[in-house]
């Protein structure tokens, strides 16, 4: 790869060659080159590590992207201290945290004004093994002046669809009602 020096001294520009627009078409596809080459894109992963942290069943994870932020996992006694969250409360706070930063997103990008938002998720697991949600309910309380319902509607939609990854990992393994309610500021 080049440095960025030698990419600019290929644009530079010649009025004798070229006119100025040209040369700024020009710039920018080696501007566009120079960041290609050099910007490189993260690997897309996620990466998790938990460590037993007592002589029962409480571990403490944290992320490669966040590892000053320990979150404390725990079951309820006797199995467990119950000083920490469950793996389904977890799994909860997950679809809950990330369909509601998707909400806020594609509703801030439709120049919508948000004040606040507080995602309720509750889900209904089975009692035999396996042990899994078969319902989850979602509960979208949002504060905003100028939201109407299509706005949250497709929003919504375009979480469940498409853009909120954990909702997309739950689908198709329970049911997921989302529902919603808007606090006009």
């Amino acid at each position: 790869m080049e440095d960025g020096l030698e990419h600019r001294e290929r644009i530079t520009f010649d009025p004798g060659v070229m006119d100025g627009n040209t040369c700024i078409r020009g710039m920018l596809v080696e501007l566009d080159d120079l960041l290609e080459g050099e910007a490189q894109m993260p690997d897309h992963f996620e990466e998790v590590t938990v460590d037993l942290a007592n002589q029962k069943v409480q571990f403490k994870g944290v992320s490669k992207a966040n590892s000053e932020n320990p979150i404390i996992f725990d079951f309820a006694p006797p199995i467990g201290d119950g000083k920490g969250y469950n793996g389904l409360e977890l799994l909860l706070m997950s679809l809950a945290g990330c369909s509601g930063t998707t909400i806020v997103y594609l509703l801030r990008n439709m120049g919508k004004n948000i004040s606040g938002l507080k995602v309720k998720a509750k889900g209904s697991r089975r009692d035999q093994p396996p042990i899994k949600f078969e319902k989850i309910s979602l509960m979208f309380i949002l504060n905003s002046n100028d939201v109407i319902d299509t706005d949250i509607q497709k929003a919504i939609q375009l979480a469940e669809k498409s853009v909120c990854p954990v909702w997309q990992m739950i689908k198709g393994n329970a049911d997921v009602v989302a529902e919603f309610e808007i606090i006009a500021d």
